[in-house]
């Protein structure tokens, strides 16, 4: 509830301190403020005078300012690292989907691949199921189950 309070306060600091004020007396004695001089009569331009306040307050401010970034600061960290993540979820999902498509299109004996001496070899079906098996578990994984 306090920030919800404090926040506008602290816009509206930087604008008051820009702001011009006039000081202006009508015709009745009646004196007026505005951020406007009058048309038709004279106005003095005043500057209002700003107490130093408690520095206490001062102080509770700026803490409060500090973790309101320090929160700030973490969410925008959080949401990066879970872009991140995102990221990375849709790629392995594209390479699980696309190796799906291939395996699908292709009997195991039409697909080869280079063994451990650089040699290509042919697949056979035990080889062609687990690849298979291991894309579609990495599309579950990674797909939202899609």
């Amino acid at each position: 509830m306090k920030r919800i309070v404090l926040l506008p306060l602290l816009l509206a600091l930087p604008g008051l301190a820009g702001a011009e004020i006039y000081r202006s007396v009508d015709a009745q004695g009646r004196v007026t403020y505005s951020q406007t001089p009058p048309a038709g009569r004279p106005a003095e331009k005043v500057t209002p005078r700003v107490s130093p306040g408690n520095p206490g307050e001062l102080e509770a401010l700026q803490r409060q300012m500090n973790a309101l970034d320090k929160e700030r600061g973490e969410a925008a960290q959080k949401a990066a690292e879970q872009q991140a993540k995102a990221s990375e979820r849709d790629k392995a999902c594209t390479e699980a989907r696309a190796r799906l498509i291939l395996l699908a299109q292709n009997n195991p004996n039409r697909l080869m691949s280079r063994n451990d001496k650089g040699e290509m070899e042919r697949w056979n079906t035990e080889r062609h199921d687990e690849q298979r098996r291991q894309a579609e578990e990495l599309a579950a994984e990674n797909c939202g189950g899609s």
